[in-house]
């Protein structure tokens, strides 16, 4: 493994190749059973990925105040072969968020991919490109 420090930004590579990812598919939409709750999720697409991968999706408030991290538990389960999803539920935030995705170690301190972030407004769906 080889990490490259730039400018206070850790970015671990596995097998001197980092794992690239794209976003898919997104939504930050009231959930239809508690009208107090909404969900955002994302769906990311990531080329190449090995053993020991951990995603880690953090959401913050329009004021840019981090509202909740979410992080596989354990090992990443990607849905498909080149497919990994993120979600979470909020409450009490009504306006715009914005979610940050990477991908890290088990210690979620070395990033393994480049960051996405996604800005949603309540309502908001972004569909996948073809």
């Amino acid at each position: 493994m080889i990490i490259i420090i730039i400018v206070n930004l850790a970015f671990a590579l596995i097998n001197a190749q980092p794992i690239s990812q794209k976003l898919n598919y997104a939504y930050f939409l009231p959930l239809t059973n508690n009208s107090n709750l909404h969900q955002v999720k994302v769906l990311v697409d990531y080329a190449p990925i090995s053993a020991g991968q951990f995603g880690v999706m953090k959401v913050y408030a329009s004021n840019g105040t981090l509202v909740k991290t979410s992080s596989s538990p354990n090992v990443l389960k990607a849905i498909s072969v080149d497919k990994a999803q993120f979600a979470t539920s909020l409450s009490d935030i009504t306006d715009q968020v914005t979610a940050h995705i990477v991908f890290t170690d088990s210690s979620k301190i070395s990033n393994f991919s480049n960051p996405i972030n996604v800005k949603l407004n309540l309502g908001q769906i972004i569909q996948p490109t073809l």
